[in-house]
């Protein structure tokens, strides 16, 4: 007869059962919620329990609840913890998108599998706030999940990660004004401030000054909507050819067009 008491568990812990002689066997210990676990063999069966201590008895290769019952073979070779994570997972993700809870809510292990953090960043980036700060800096999965669901979510990740120049792409590729939260040297980097002019070209406003006055970065930004130009530099709104493109693509652009070319770029356009 054995004893196994879980005090604390990530998403899955592996223990080992000793009964009162010799004998012992690998279960998988399988967090669910904070009331709810399950016991996975290591070569079989999956079985629900409800609590987190529970007596067992060993007979040979089978493991056995104290009233005789069948509670872990070697029978099931193909069933493992990985089938009730998923299971788990679905059912937790569910109740996140319906508000019925949030990752505070949910054990240490499942609060940070990429998945349900996913859900709950497109709730709510808000929840960010509920995950370890130690994970949020060493874990790239983490991170990439974070920012393809909200590109904002770049605000929530520490200063280094930050100026990680995939990390920061993948944010300006999901929301465009995420790089106002990037480092000075990645808003300075043409290809992260071209992701994010892609996406939003009212992100223009946040690149450097040296890419404010690039032709190329202007030109993709008024392409999108003219009244970009009015976060380009003076140089630039003293262009009469690309002022002439941004007011074409949209009207009002010349609101934010240089007075001493306001004349000529608005006889262009109307050709």
């Amino acid at each position: 007869k054995a004893t196994v008491s879980v005090l604390y568990w990530f998403a899955v812990m592996e223990v080992t059962i000793f009964d009162e002689g010799t004998n012992s066997t690998n279960v998988m210990i399988v967090n669910l919620d904070d009331t709810m676990f399950a016991v996975v063999s290591t070569v079989g069966d999956i079985i629900n329990m409800p609590t987190d201590s529970f007596d067992l008895e060993y007979e040979g290769n089978i493991l056995l609840y104290s009233d005789g019952s069948n509670f872990i073979s070697e029978s099931g070779m193909q069933a493992g913890a990985e089938v009730i994570i998923k299971q788990t997972h679905r059912k937790q993700i569910e109740k996140i998108r319906k508000g019925e809870i949030t990752l505070k809510d949910l054990s240490y292990g499942v609060r940070h599998h990429p998945e349900v953090v996913a859900a709950a960043v497109d709730v709510s980036l808000s929840q960010t706030d509920e995950l370890d700060g130690t994970l949020l800096r060493e874990s790239r999965e983490l991170q990439k999940t974070i920012v393809s669901v909200n590109g904002l979510g770049l605000s929530s990740l520490p200063e280094e990660v930050r100026d990680d120049k995939e990390i920061v792409s993948l944010a300006a590729i999901q929301n465009g004004r995420s790089v106002y939260f990037a480092s000075p040297r990645l808003r300075d980097d043409k290809d992260v401030i071209l992701k994010a002019i892609t996406s939003q070209p009212k992100s223009l406003s946040f690149a450097s000054d040296r890419l404010r006055e690039d032709p190329d970065v202007i030109r993709l930004a008024i392409s999108k909507n003219g009244m970009a130009i009015r976060h380009a530099s003076l140089d630039i709104r003293t262009n009469v050819e690309i002022c002439t493109q941004a007011v074409q693509s949209n009207s009002w652009a010349i609101v934010h067009v240089h007075p001493s070319i306001k004349e000529e770029v608005l006889e262009r356009s109307k050709g």
